[in-house]
This record gives C-alpha cells, structure tokens and sequence, in this order.
C-alpha cells in the first residue's frame, strides 16, 4: 500500500518547517520569510501502530497574493494537488490568525484545492494562556482542529494522532473470500492477533 501523504500550507514559511522537523526529527531549514525556499521538502514520519504518513513543506503564502504570482509558484505547490491531505498550519498567538486563514484559503481555492480534506493545525500553543479554552473555540468553526506546540516533546502528539487516524481512512478495504469447507486456507487468513499475543478464533463466511 502506498503510504498517504499530506502537504503542509501556511501564510508564512515558518511555523510548517518547524513542524515537519518535530515530527520527523530530521534538521530542516527554518525561516520566517516569503519563499524563503522554492524547494518542496518531504519527509516520511511514523505517526504510530505501524502507520506512516508523506508530509511535504510546501512555499508560504502572502497577503492579497497576485494573481501573475498565483501562476508562477503553481509548480511548487503540485504536491498540494497529489496530496491525500492538507495541513493548515495557523500561528495561533497571532492577533488575526483568522484572517490569515482566510487568505490561505482564497488562494487554495483559486487553485481548486477548496475540496481537499483539511487538518487545521493550531500551532505555537506555548504562547496562549489558556490553550484548551482557545482550542475548544476554534473547534467550534473547525471540529476536527488540533492545538500543537514545537517547543515540548510531546507538542505534536494530538497532530501525529490525527495523521494517525487519517491513515486507517485512507487505508483500502479487501474483502477476501475463503470457502467455509477450506480449513488449511483459513487458518493462514485468519487474523494473528488476540488478547496476550494469542490467536483469534477465525471466522468464516460461506456464500
């Protein structure tokens, strides 16, 4: 199976780097400034049990974007396209962090993005006074959000969970078909985990 990937956005470059290197551990350059890098950077991080999530650091957006600039960093921004996922990476200590959003979201959307499942991911949670008061609000807008910081260790654990959960999503689902009578055939599709390590009794189903 392929693994699914995510493209991180934001208005500004820095706030995405910062994330993708808490999440996968990795040095990535870091810089709040407008494209301080055309480059797309990707890495592959382990969100847990087993699953792995693409996350690509896409170039940061500006205010009232142009439109001739709209058509000259459309290359950059393919990943977005390809992407199973979108991350919204919002500085959430901004005064107008709202109307940063806003301007992300016109832009995505003059680029037919408008459609793409989104995690809206609150960042800079360090800087708030009262984090889960201030997430509880945002969720009322954006249900699915998550409060992330980079400056503690677990500051990405409810971000590493949602990827986590979006992955089982994205999973595909095989229906196998064993006849009843094939008992060999079974015992090797039957699922091998159980309670302590044991096994779970298998099921069949006859058509």
């Amino acid at each position: 199976m392929d693994t699914p990937s995510a493209a991180a956005r934001r208005l500004h470059q820095r706030g995405k780097s910062s994330l993708l290197k808490a999440l996968s551990g990795d040095d990535v350059f870091v810089e709040d400034r407008l494209f301080a890098t055309l480059d797309t950077l990707t890495r592959e991080v382990d969100v847990g049990e087993g699953y792995r999530f693409r996350i690509t650091d896409t170039v940061g957006f500006i205010r009232k974007l142009p439109h001739h600039l709209v058509a000259s960093f459309r290359a950059t921004l393919e990943e977005a396209k390809e992407a199973d996922l979108l991350l919204h990476v919002i500085d959430a200590a901004h005064p107008v962090w709202e109307e940063q959003v806003e301007v992300v979201e016109a832009v995505m959307e003059e680029m037919g993005l408008e459609q793409k499942s989104v995690v809206y991911v609150l960042n800079k949670a360090d800087l708030l006074p009262d984090p889960a008061a201030f997430l509880e609000r945002v969720r009322e807008h954006y249900p699915h959000a998550v409060l992330t910081s980079t400056l503690s260790t677990d500051g990405v654990a409810a971000l590493r969970d949602a990827l986590r959960t979006s992955a089982q999503a994205l999973r595909p689902i095989a229906q196998i078909r064993v006849p009843v009578a094939d008992g060999k055939l079974l015992a090797r599709t039957a699922p091998r985990r159980g309670s302590a390590g044991g096994r779970r009794r298998p099921t069949a189903w006859s058509w």
